[in-house]
């Protein structure tokens, strides 16, 4: 029989202990062959792990894994504008060889553009990079505009760091409880709205809005009367021609993409011209208009070896993409979904004219996005200035519209 210690300890592990380690093994493989964040994809299968209602919950680990994973060419940054609109499948980047993976989160403010632009490069493979600056999540928030906020990023750990955090979600009861939903919403053929293996966002077209207006309400709303907002901006900014904003993010992407050889192509991404009247009614369009004259003087001063350009592209306020008229009923657009929000065939249009390729989107529209530099910069804000008293002669519900969402401080 042996000594009674022996024999509890036995019973110890058959009972306790080998039931706990059998659980924890079974909830670690679960996880790991679900993976409902999409952190360790291994194998998709459908009816049990394709659709993935949890996987934007954890979208930073997705994109901070996948953005080194495989040998990409090109990669598309930016908040949300560019996580459901840069369309790696254009066939323009097809046609050119170019195998792009779209890094946008929502948020995605510059320090985190510069974060995953470093993981980009490092593989040795990123020939150049389409940026989209949020002149919002560009703006400090505090008094203390040097002090950077958190990122969902960071710590942007070594391997190993990496390594012990998916770990870590490997065993972890919430994940499991994920896996469970992702299993049930997969067998339901449940349809989720999640990031593609590409890093678009699967907004087209299950989760398009079946009402602009409301949409465009819903956008414009927020940003107009929320404290957080551009409210937020005027609180923490002293006045237009005295403030000087934080490039440092910007400059830390310049470093890269010298250091790595990479092309840079910033834009202003098309936000709708009726959410361009919100910028004017809150106060901040002179701000915006410094802002981008900053850009633009970072972009010349840190230009590389040679001359070389770093380009910058304005694809907002009025030409004939932003000016598309918001249907009074149910209806689908074709270039937006909200009025910050523009399609994927908007994305593979702004794509294809920083890139240079062909027009395959824009049926004769020829005044969409334009680039600039400090020489151009006024004459762009002149023509800016022309083509809106001219949009606004014939379309005044442009203003009306916003100005009846106002809600004055």
């Amino acid at each position: 029989m042996g000594p009674p210690r022996h024999r509890f300890l036995s019973v110890l592990m058959l009972r306790v202990i080998v039931p706990v380690v059998a659980a924890f093994a079974a909830v670690a493989a679960t996880n790991i062959v679900v993976d409902p964040y999409d952190i360790t994809p291994i194998v998709t299968i459908p009816g049990v792990n394709d659709s993935k209602p949890r996987q934007l919950d954890r979208a930073n680990l997705t994109k901070t894994r996948a953005i080194v994973r495989d040998r990409w060419d090109a990669v598309a940054l930016g908040p949300s504008q560019i996580e459901r609109s840069i369309d790696p499948d254009n066939p323009a980047l097809e046609d050119h060889g170019i195998h792009l993976y779209n890094a946008g989160l929502s948020g995605e403010a510059p320090a985190e553009e510069a974060i995953l632009l470093r993981r980009a490069a490092a593989p040795g493979t990123l020939k150049f990079a389409i940026v989209g600056l949020s002149f919002y999540l560009y703006m400090p928030r505090t008094k203390d505009p040097g002090k950077p906020g958190p990122s969902r990023l960071e710590p942007a750990g070594t391997y190993e760091a990496e390594l012990e955090e998916d770990a870590a979600l490997a065993v972890s009861p919430s994940q499991f409880a994920a896996s469970i939903e992702t299993i049930v919403n997969s067998f339901k053929r449940r349809r989720s709205l999640q990031h593609l293996k590409n890093g678009l966002l699967n907004v087209e077209p299950d989760f398009v809005p079946p009402d602009h207006r409301a949409a465009f309400d819903q956008a414009d709303d927020a940003y107009l009367n929320l404290s957080e907002t551009y409210r937020a901006i005027l609180r923490a900014e002293p006045a237009p021609g005295r403030a000087r904003f934080d490039h440092a993010a910007l400059r830390d992407m310049l470093a890269t993409a010298r250091r790595h050889g990479i092309e840079l192509y910033f834009f202003v991404p098309p936000d709708h011209a009726r959410h361009c009247e919100t910028r004017r009614l809150v106060g901040v369009e002179p701000l915006f208009r410094q802002w981008l004259r900053e850009v633009a003087e970072v972009l010349a001063a840190e230009a590389g070896p040679a001359g070389r350009r770093f380009a910058l592209w304005d694809f907002s306020g009025y030409n004939g993409v932003t000016t598309e008229t918001v249907p009074a009923a149910p209806g689908r657009m074709i270039w937006y979904n909200d009025s910050v929000h523009f399609t994927y065939r908007a994305g593979r249009a702004a794509t294809d004219r920083m890139l240079g390729f062909a027009d395959r989107e824009l049926d004769g529209i020829d005044d969409f996005g334009e680039p600039i530099t400090v020489e151009s910069m006024e004459a762009h804000f002149a023509r800016q200035d022309q083509t809106r008293a001219r949009v606004l002669s014939h379309h005044p519900e442009l203003v009306a519209d916003v100005e009846r969402l106002f809600r004055r401080p």
